[in-house]
């Protein structure tokens, strides 16, 4: 019975060994010094990882700033030395005036206050009580602009509506890219009302026209309904270009999140093994330091495996001192150990770790 424990536990041990001897990962010890070397590790590791990625947001990021320089322009007052006269509105008995939803009204003025602070949308409708996060907010918010100048204008002319889909629960809870597509959609039916319309007064502006250019023409279009879907066309572009920023900075939070849990179970995961190899070893009652031995042994294999695996199995004194106190005396203790006795067992523990492949 005892034999056959015996015989299992090197089966065991070899199977272990198999396994992490191909990795050419290393495997620190329990010791402070190798926790705050994995540490370092992995901080490193994770910011080089995500450096490409972190790089690509902070350029995205200056593509939005310069937007909202632009549209900060577009806002500020006309020079009044340039104002021969004052524009003249829109005739209100002729159509109905579109809805400019609070969060984005001031966008459509040609002044405003400046920091205007976000007012609270209309009450939804008891069905649905949904609260967007800021980007989505303010892409909805601009969407419903462009909505409600597109609705407006197709009555203006007698045109077809178009029937927009889009709603709060499409960003809900958080935006993602494959709704894009149906953002783009929207605009385009949008457009197509905007040529149908006002086909004629938008002869100069070009068809590659830039959003810069789209707002600079809007600043001077009188039409306060074709104003509006211009403007408003603009920050859909604008504030979806924002939401994609803010989903890839979650993407990236989320996969260095990832990466640290998966990181640190893969090393609490070697680390329990270790402690089974020196477990396995120790019940042979060796006179050698067990934990020593496995884990200098694991270190070295990080560079060279196969030839750590040679020392382990031909001079495991080179990971750990063969400890010739603790060898027992032979004879009933009349003959006491001497250090041939630990070249002797340095050959035992070696032939035993070799077995361990068979």
């Amino acid at each position: 019975m005892a034999k056959a424990k015996k015989d299992s536990a090197p089966m065991e041990l070899a199977s272990i060994f198999e396994e992490e001897e191909q990795s050419n990962v290393d495997l620190p010890g329990a010791g402070t010094d190798d926790d705050e070397e994995f540490n370092r590790l992995l901080n490193d590791f994770i910011a080089s990882e995500l450096k490409d990625i972190d790089t690509e947001i902070e350029e995205k990021k200056e593509e939005i700033a310069a937007d909202e320089k632009i549209r900060s322009v577009v806002r500020e007052p006309e020079d009044r030395s340039r104002q021969d006269t004052p524009p003249q509105p829109l005739n209100r008995s002729a159509a109905k005036q579109p809805e400019i939803c609070p969060a984005a009204a001031e966008k459509a003025q040609v002044k405003e206050q400046p920091q205007p602070v976000r007012q609270e949308p209309a009450s939804l409708p008891p069905k649905s009580k949904i609260v967007l996060c800021e980007e989505e907010d303010a892409l909805f918010s601009a969407f419903q602009n462009f909505k409600n100048a597109i609705e407006t204008m197709a009555e203006q002319f007698n045109l077809k509506t178009p029937k927009f889909t889009i709603d709060e629960e499409l960003l809900y809870p958080r935006y993602k890219p494959k709704v894009s597509p149906e953002f783009t959609n929207a605009t385009l039916d949008g457009w197509d009302i905007i040529l149908k319309a006002h086909g004629s007064r938008l002869q100069d502006l070009r068809p590659d026209a830039g959003d810069d250019d789209i707002l600079n023409y809007a600043e001077q279009e009188q039409d306060e309904v074709l104003q509006l879907a211009l403007i408003s066309y603009v920050e859909v572009l604008i504030e979806i270009e924002s939401c994609e920023i803010a989903y890839e900075s979650r993407r990236v939070k989320a996969k260095k999140r990832w990466l640290e849990k998966k990181i640190i179970e893969e090393h609490e995961a070697r680390q329990a093994k270790i402690k089974k190899y020196i477990a396995l070893i120790e019940e042979q009652k060796f006179p050698i330091n067990s934990e020593r031995l496995v884990v200098n042994y694991f270190k070295t294999a990080r560079k060279d495996p196969q030839g750590a695996r040679e020392i382990l199995v031909n001079n495991p004194a080179t990971y750990a001192p063969i400890e010739v106190n603790k060898i027992p005396p032979r004879l009933f203790g009349l003959i006491k150990s001497k250090p041939e006795d630990g070249i002797k067992f340095n050959r035992i523990i070696g032939n035993f770790l070799k077995r361990l492949k068979a």
